[in-house]
């Protein structure tokens, strides 16, 4: 992913956060984003924001929460549907659906190192 892209990235879900009003303020958000957009990529971030969104949790940790969950399952269990995706992120989706039909692997990027 080249720089500008991946800055492109960042601005397009830091942007969908803020537009659903996610409790951000306290946190550095973008730097959130950049972090899960590295470790899981931007199909499971879209998702698990989707996600969020779906069960009414409007907190940055609650994404947290989903991508860390569908990282031990080994891949993102989603409860909502593709119209719903449709209406949150809009016609054009902000990243390919991961569905099976894109380039985005089923699974994270990284895995987390035992502590």
């Amino acid at each position: 992913m080249t720089q500008s892209s991946h800055t492109a990235d960042i601005e397009a879900v830091h942007q969908l956060l803020t537009s659903y009003s996610f409790e951000v303020e306290s946190y550095q958000t973008r730097a959130v984003v950049a972090d899960w957009l590295a470790e899981f990529g931007p199909v499971w971030v879209s998702h698990a924001i989707t996600e969020a969104l779906y069960q009414g949790r409007y907190k940055l940790i609650s994404v947290d929460q989903i991508l860390r969950l569908w990282q031990r399952r080994g891949q993102p269990i989603r409860h909502f549907n593709r119209e719903f995706e449709s209406i949150i992120l809009g016609q054009t989706l902000l990243f390919s659906t991961g569905y099976g039909d894109g380039p985005e692997p089923s699974k994270p990027r990284r895995t987390a190192t035992p502590a």
